[in-house]
């Protein structure tokens, strides 16, 4: 996919730059200097002179690979490694992630260049997660089911969480990790709830999931809040000159 006449192929470069990632992450006008520690012919395979592969060489490969297309060579190397190891193809995984960039790169105007698994896409960053998602989300569901996570901001989640805990029928799912407990540490266990939102119109088959190790830690850091709360009000009151009286009304019974 990136022909060379070259003594050092753009694969063994880019084998240089990942090495070098591993261990620390040098600039590239030090790649062959960190390189010069390494044992050249246990790690290429042969002996390749490590003055070779200096910026000015890994400069140039760049570029090749750039012309190449990094898409395409990102789904050749995905493909084949799902082929070699004969990984599982049932479930993909879908993320948006941001590389802050400065300057003028006309040239990645239309760099759609091919799709490792689902969605490689470069974006310009203008849009938020949200957008994206909906429109990659939506190709997907043409193809085939799918399962994502409701952010909490949403109408929907807010709808079915509602539910689940008004209506309280709760399947309980018993502990998920295979590790065994400990006395300091006890695996979480799990109860569900089935129910339905509604998105884009369409109904979804939504399942809201209960932990009582998160339900645990929500309620410590609520009492760490009230008393952290309940401290900075004595201090307040013992500032303060004026003095406070407080009446309690107790409300009759049956109202």
């Amino acid at each position: 996919m990136c022909p060379t006449k070259r003594s050092i192929p753009a694969g063994d470069v880019m084998l240089g730059l990942i090495m070098d990632t591993i261990t620390g992450r040098s600039p590239l006008y030090k790649l062959e200097k960190s390189l010069a520690q390494q044992d050249m012919e246990l790690l290429f395979g042969r002996d390749i002179p490590v003055e070779k592969l200096n910026d000015d060489v890994v400069g140039r490969r760049m570029d090749a690979l750039c012309d190449a297309g990094t898409g395409l060579i990102l789904t050749a190397v995905a493909v084949n490694a799902v082929r070699r190891y004969e990984l599982e193809r049932g479930c993909v995984h879908h993320d948006t992630t941001s590389l802050t960039v400065y300057g003028d790169y006309d040239v990645y105007k239309d760099a759609d260049r091919g799709h490792p698994f689902v969605g490689a896409r470069l974006l310009n960053g203008n849009e938020s997660d949200k957008v994206i998602n909906r429109h990659v989300l939506s190709e997907v569901a043409k193809k085939c089911r799918f399962i994502t996570r409701l952010p909490r901001s949403s109408k929907g989640c807010r709808e079915v969480v509602g539910q689940a805990v008004a209506q309280n029928q709760w399947e309980d799912l018993g502990v998920i990790s295979p590790q065994r407990p400990t006395a300091k540490r006890k695996p979480a266990h799990y109860h569900g709830y089935e129910g339905e939102v509604a998105l884009y119109g369409r109904r979804y088959r939504a399942l809201v999931v209960h932990s009582d190790a998160l339900d645990k830690k929500s309620a410590h850091k609520l009492e760490s809040e009230v008393e952290q709360e309940k401290k900075e009000l004595t201090r307040g009151i013992r500032r303060s000159k004026r003095r406070y009286a407080m009446r309690v009304y107790r409300t009759p019974r049956g109202r």
